[in-house]
């Protein structure tokens, strides 16, 4: 078994942007969360931190600015362990989106990434289009507005099955994209660690005709894996998560034969 704690070292905290903790062409055939049952209180989870009277400050703010968002809940704070079989197990702490908040504002380095949320992406490739099938956020987003990105989202603990990543990207799939009754397989964890990101996410891929999308067209995108190159060059065009998980995609060594997987990938992150 191989556990790996999230940290960055000195040299590489300021480095924004994403990497991946998994090796490119991997796949996860079974995955287990452990947490515990009750969330950690700003209190609990900064009782080290100096800032923590201004940590509760900038609490107090958000609450008051977002009242909804403020009672949500997310996974965080993750480790993860690698099973030779193929298995992932992922221990989490519960934590209140503002813990999380105040962790991605405030901190950073070694802290903010401790400190990430638990989420999950990914994508649908239809082999007889083939084409990419990802979402697009909406025009009067907060973040990355009218910006192609991977469907998904932060695991929360009450809702979908108690956080069940399977369970949330599927649900996904069928609310961003349209497609029901998917099989997504895990291909690996990315680090995504910018402006408006502090996660760690679990990328899901799984391959299936698209013609029949449930979706408002202007809700998803196609790309045409043709044109995949000029996508992933394009960040005013996609989002952070967006273009990580298809590079994962195209590790895939079902792409081999299609001129990409993990080598060519590997070359294109150098």
């Amino acid at each position: 078994m191989q556990d790996v704690i999230p940290r960055v070292s000195q040299e590489s905290e300021e480095r924004e942007g994403f990497s991946f903790l998994t090796p490119l062409g991997a796949h996860y055939d079974h995955i287990t969360i452990e947490a515990p049952t009750d969330p950690l209180s700003i209190r609990e989870a900064f009782k080290d931190r100096p800032e923590l009277r201004k940590i509760l400050n900038i609490a107090k703010e958000f609450k008051e600015k977002h009242p909804k968002t403020f009672n949500g809940k997310l996974l965080g704070r993750p480790k993860f362990s690698f099973e030779k079989d193929g298995s992932l197990t992922i221990k989490a702490e519960q934590l209140h989106y503002f813990v999380y908040f105040a962790a991605h504002e405030l901190l950073h380095g070694t802290t903010r990434e401790e400190y990430a949320a638990l989420s999950v992406c990914g994508t649908i490739f239809d082999p007889e289009a083939q084409q990419f099938l990802m979402s697009v956020r909406p025009q009067d987003s907060q973040e990355d507005p009218g910006k192609i990105d991977a469907p998904g989202g932060t695991l929360n603990p009450d809702a979908i099955e108690q956080a069940d990543p399977l369970a949330t990207i599927r649900n996904r799939f069928e609310e961003k994209l349209g497609i029901s009754e998917t099989k997504p397989v895990c291909i690996g964890i990315e680090r995504i660690f910018d402006e408006q990101y502090s996660l760690y996410n679990l990328a899901f891929y799984t391959e299936q005709t698209c013609s029949q999308s449930a979706a408002p067209q202007d809700s998803y995108a196609k790309i045409p894996l043709a044109a995949v190159d000029e996508y992933l060059q394009d960040s005013a065009r996609m989002t952070t998560p967006a273009r990580a998980t298809l590079l994962l995609a195209l590790s895939q060594p079902t792409f081999t034969s299609k001129g990409w997987g993990p080598e060519k990938v590997n070359s294109l992150l150098k």
